[in-house]
């Protein structure tokens, strides 16, 4: 079982490149932002620009009995009735019960609130609060983020001679309650996924559009419609995205006195709040004095309009707070004891239910979160009575994507008192001699509807980038994605095989800072909630997701990596290049590429010459290459990756670039070193299954066909000079007739290129090296003939990377011309012969091959001098 919430398996979604290109270009964005949005759905530049800008909200009259609703209220209002408005103990509650309550004020209505304690009346509508209500002369209820399934309290109000008005979000039962109910999921409402505020908020339009009010006048009540909508955790797409936006951007210039109270103590600056400042400071406070002691307390922080007054509540909220986590961190401690004895136990559950006596109520829902993120299993704590029989033991549940903890709640519903909530959270009243036969019935059902594959936590990729992009910029354009929460998740980035040191504990130890680097660029990151240390295998690189976000601290503004998962990447050391690869030619094969080599003049092209391009040139160089083709494989389309000498790259290309980690098919490689057979496999292979390949330079000069099988042609390092890059740029894909040329090499792999080409261009070095081998003192007694066996061992070397055939055809060849050596062939049976009376060293420039090759390496050197700022396209 994960002991760590860092350790993840990563998951990237395929997109079409095309699609994210074209969206960059018109809306004028980042790759990787244009990458973001198309993964997420927006491939078009228009559905782009309607989810960056936001629509139009809905009319509130598309609500059912929304009218209904409101004839009721108006009734009320117009007879001077008492209205109470019966609201939760959440921070959506809270939010729910302070717009009713301060807009029907507006309207003139005889209105009060009560919230219900936690501890002394359970959640929902009870009948005894009904009650209570009514000898408190209340004659009008309306229940707000509760009610919907109290359906015995809404029948004993009518029995008082009240009547009931229910805004909920909810789950219901078999029945409704019999009064008007305003629910997104009643009727034909466009969107369905409102939390309990926005429905508040909707129906408080309604009603001032039939008093013939302006609507307009419930605008600043956006402020709470959007805390509402991120604390409660309800899609933060369509339009309660809109509603969070609309309301987050109020609150740079809220008047609200309570609001601006809360943000003071929280230590928030007003004119930069995002829907992460909600989760993380305003809704904690807001919800941890309703569940330490009275809920009522955020209610009245919303309505007072007394400076001093809301500064009280807002440091008892703090206070609170502070409280609250005091408290949550020993309760935690003890339920992580109780699944420490289930797990020695030898079980291995797929949800847990862990119980204790005298756990604080009101944060055992918080404590099951925090189990739910470590071990990613659906966990229910219960708070049981402290003594034996004098009570119901109060639980409350948080579930895992794919789990339907509402429905696993009615599965055993037997063994419960009463429950509600919805899929991913929910509360729940139980005997406390009912807890084990509830634990068996719920984790039979977990394991009935979950596959070991659910309980592995899965963190989504949206872009893969190179260590050296994530600055400021990038981190405010990813700003334009906000709010993020359910449904449109904060935008999980990944750096992929960085370098991960300088871990260090913060805050209460349970939280760390560190430093990533990447394509020589160092970042520096920190990581919640992981124990005070991270999952870190030791001498490897790792793949690392995380959020980019900015941070603001005492006036300074900087990039920060918000770690979300770590997987260590295992290169394979190997340091034997192709020497021993099964795809290695020899005998036949290798002599038929050496004589290639030694038949084929160069080309020395026209340097600056114009061509047809078919390639969309997409010019990346001096990015860090593991970051743009991490990105590239992660698309699932079919990418190849040029290089000079991939035998050199072998190392790399096995471990920091295995694509398949990052969604691409099986790699393929080949090298100027393979049999044509390698180069036939490839062509053989179906290009629109993520087709991976690695291929040399000069792989692609000889078999030109193998590019049209990629969307992606990849230049790692340079080609040698303009002619063979013109050759690679209008070679276009079989799969969209164009596809895109990528430049991605920087200074690095220009020098790396350099050195291939003074080898295999300059000629002088490998032939000097091949005729001292055949000039060897035992090959001469042995009267100087050699066949195809002894001549490619001799002459490719003894390291690791062997000299290519084509290389040391060309070196033969010249030799030749000198009258050094003489080559025969009879079909693929062939001599080598040593002259008796050739000179121990070669003179070189005698050979017209020889300068050749020696012009076509001068034309290369001066082109890879310029390769990194040349424009091309």
């Amino acid at each position: 079982m994960a002991s760590s919430p860092l350790k993840t398996k990563l998951k990237t979604t395929p997109y079409r490149y095309a699609d994210a290109h074209r969206l960059a270009s018109e809306l004028g964005v980042s790759m990787t932002l244009a990458s973001v949005l198309t993964r997420r759905g927006y491939a078009s530049a228009r559905e782009a620009r309607e989810f960056l800008r936001g629509g139009d909200l809905i009319e509130p009259d598309l609500l059912n009995y929304v009218d209904a609703a409101s004839s009721v209220i108006e009734a009320a209002i117009d007879t001077g009735e008492k209205i109470t408005v019966h609201g939760d103990y959440d921070a959506d509650g809270v939010c729910s019960t302070s717009i009713a309550v301060r807009s029907l004020k507006r309207l003139g209505a005889n209105v009060n609130w009560f919230i219900p304690s936690r501890f002394d009346d359970g959640y929902g509508v009870s009948v005894s609060n009904v009650e209570r209500l009514s000898d408190r002369g209340a004659g009008l209820i309306i229940a707000v983020d509760c009610g919907i399934s109290d359906v015995d309290a809404v029948d004993r109000a009518k029995q008082l001679g009240m009547r009931f008005v229910i805004c909920d979000h909810h789950k219901w039962d078999d029945r409704l309650p019999d009064c008007p109910v305003v629910h997104p999921h009643l009727g034909d409402y466009p969107f369905r996924e409102l939390c309990a505020t926005a429905v508040t908020y909707k129906l408080m339009q309604r009603l001032f559009s039939r008093r013939d009010r302006d609507a307009k006048e419930l605008e600043d009540e956006l402020e709470l419609v959007a805390l509402a909508t991120v604390a409660d955790m309800v899609p933060l797409i369509g339009e309660n995205r809109d509603l969070a936006r609309r309301g987050l951007s109020r609150i740079s210039f809220t008047n609200r006195t309570g609001l601006l109270a809360l943000l003071e103590t929280s230590g928030l600056d007003k004119d930069s709040i995002s829907s992460q400042d909600v989760s993380f400071r305003l809704a904690p406070r807001l919800n941890a004095v309703g569940r330490l002691y009275r809920a009522d307390a955020g209610v009245e922080l919303m309505l007072t309009e007394d400076d001093s007054r809301a500064r009280e509540i807002a440091r008892e909220l703090e206070s609170a707070n502070r409280e609250r986590r005091d408290i949550e961190h020993v309760v935690h401690g003890q339920a992580e004891s109780e699944r420490s004895q289930i797990i020695k136990s030898g079980a291995d559950p797929p949800a847990f239910v862990l119980a204790g006596r005298g756990w604080h109520q009101g944060v055992v829902g918080i404590v099951a979160s925090r189990m739910v993120r470590r071990y990613h299993r659906p966990c229910v704590l219960i708070s049981l009575p402290e003594e034996s029989g004098t009570d119901v033991g109060k639980g409350s549940g948080r579930s895992i994507p794919g789990f339907d903890l509402h429905a696993a709640l009615t599965a055993s519903s037997r063994h419960l008192v009463r429950f509600g909530g919805h899929s991913m959270a929910a509360g729940l009243e139980i005997e406390p001699d009912m807890v084990d036969a509830f634990r068996d019935l719920l984790v039979s059902h977990a394991r009935e509807k979950l596959k070991p594959g659910d309980l592995i936590p899965v963190q989504r990729i949206d872009a893969v980038v190179a260590g050296d992009l994530l600055g400021l910029d990038l981190a405010e354009e990813l700003r334009l994605m906000e709010p993020f929460g359910q449904g449109n998740d904060g935008i999980n980035l990944l750096v992929p095989a960085a370098t991960v040191d300088d871990v260090k504990p913060i805050g209460n130890g349970d939280h760390v800072k560190f430093s990533v680097t990447s394509a020589g660029s160092r970042s520096e990151g920190v990581a919640f909630g992981c124990g005070g240390s991270l999952p870190l295998e030791a001498n490897a690189a790792h793949d690392v997701a995380f959020n980019l976000e900015i941070n603001r601290w005492n006036g300074s503004v900087e990039p920060q990596i918000i770690l979300k998962g770590l997987s260590p990447v295992l290169a394979v050391s190997d340091s034997s290049g192709c020497r021993n690869c099964e795809c290695r030619a020899s005998g036949d094969e290798w002599w038929r590429l050496a004589c290639e080599g030694y038949d084929t003049q160069p080309d020395l092209g026209t340097p600056g010459e114009s061509v047809a391009r078919c390639r969309n040139i997409v010019d990346s160089r001096g990015s860090g290459p593991l970051g743009v083709v991490g990105e590239l494989a992660s698309t699932g389309e079919s990418v190849v990756v040029l290089s000079a000498d991939v035998s050199r790259r072998k190392s790399a290309i096995t471990g920091q670039f295995d694509a398949r980690r990052l969604g691409a098919g099986e790699s393929a490689l080949a090298t100027k070193r393979c049999a044509p057979a390698a180069v036939e496999r490839l062509l053989n292979r179906k290009p629109n299954d993520g087709l991976f390949a690695f291929i040399d330079h000069e792989v692609a000069e000889g078999s030109p066909e193998v590019l049209e099988l990629f969307e992606h042609i990849v230049m790692l390092d340079p080609p040698y000079n303009e002619s063979r890059l013109n050759a690679i740029l209008c070679t276009g894909s079989s799969l969209s007739g164009n596809g895109f040329a990528h430049l991605l090499w920087g200074a690095d792999e220009v020098r790396f290129t350099e050195r291939v080409v003074e080898q295999e261009l300059g000629l002088r070095a490998p032939i000097d090296a091949i005729y001292r081998c055949l000039v060897d003192s035992e090959r001469k007694e042995r009267a100087g003939s050699l066949e195809v066996a002894e001549l490619m061992l001799l002459t490719e070397g003894s390291g690791s990377h062997p000299r290519a055939p084509r290389l040391i055809g060309r070196c033969l060849r010249v030799l030749s011309e000198l009258g050094m050596i003489k080559v025969t062939s009879d079909g693929f049976v062939a001599t080598s012969t040593l002259n008796e009376n050739a000179p121990t060293a070669p003179d070189l420039e005698r050979s017209k091959t020889f300068e050749m090759y020696g012009k076509l390496y001068q034309e290369s050197s001066r082109f890879l001098k310029v390769a990194l700022i040349s424009k091309w396209g």
